[in-house]
């Protein structure tokens, strides 16, 4: 394991395939499947099925080469943007939309979509909307004022992003200034759907160790307030586990709209 933690967005030879094997595989502990997938994939279901968040454009900023978030989400929306800050991660994402034959299996999470919708389709109809919906799929620097700069983005109705800023944030200023950029992709009265680590300080890939934001949910609601949002929902749940390959103490769940 590296002796000092990388930094996910500035690592050119980030193994976007070990981290799919290392989180996302269908034969996975379980432990790591519940906290990396099947849990997150069950807030959004219910956010999804429950509350009018709909429109035109959802602007995805999710760590890693995932696609599993989508298909909770897919058919609130005509168009889906992926964003992500490594280019890795967007040449696995492009094979999974182009159905490259190396892409990576993602049958399972949308096996679990069907379910959990109780939907009469079958997983290849959800696939198949996710495919048809990703629009644009690009590289963006939360840094920057304008995340995707040269290129603007047209506004998003929602953004939806799993622990994004949890990984490249380094500190919590940074983390108040990534979100405001994000912020600035979506729509006055759109909606941020977060799924957040609490107290999270590393994530590892391979022998590679990943620096992970340590902080609280007092600042991450007194962030989301001071950024001009309403929070609509704050709910934790505790990590059911705990593995090797990354510390999670809590899961957090935020649903709010820009002001």
């Amino acid at each position: 394991m590296a002796s000092s933690p990388l930094q996910y967005n500035q690592s050119d030879d980030f193994d976007a395939k070990l981290m799919l094997q290392t989180y996302f595989s269908a034969t996975l502990d379980k432990n790591i499947l519940q906290d990396a997938v099947i849990l997150p994939m069950k807030l959004l279901h219910k956010v999804f099925s429950t509350e009018n968040i709909s429109g035109d454009i959802l602007i995805d900023l999710t760590v890693g080469p995932s696609i599993y978030q989508l298909f909770p989400a897919c058919a609130s929306f005509k168009e889906i943007i992926i964003l992500d800050c490594n280019d890795p991660c967007i040449k696995e994402l492009k094979k999974w939309v182009n159905k490259d034959p190396d892409a990576h299996d993602w049958t399972f999470a949308a096996k679990i979509a069907v379910e959990e919708a109780d939907a009469s389709g079958s997983y290849q109809d959800i696939e198949a909307m996710v495919r048809r919906k990703v629009k644009r799929i690009e590289k963006c620097d939360l840094a920057k004022e304008n995340p995707t700069s040269p290129r603007e983005l047209p506004k998003a109705d929602c953004i939806l992003s799993v622990r994004m800023l949890d990984v490249v944030s380094e500190d919590n200023n940074a983390y108040r200034r990534d979100l405001r950029h994000m912020s600035s992709l979506l729509k006055d009265r759109g909606h941020l759907i977060l799924i957040a680590d609490i107290h999270s300080s590393f994530f590892t890939i391979g022998k590679d160790k990943y620096q992970a934001l340590d902080y609280d949910e007092n600042f991450l609601h007194e962030t989301l307030n001071d950024e001009g949002y309403l929070v609509k929902s704050f709910k934790p749940i505790e990590s059911e586990g705990s593995s090797d390959v990354y510390e999670l103490k809590k899961t957090m769940l935020i649903v709010a709209q820009k002001q």
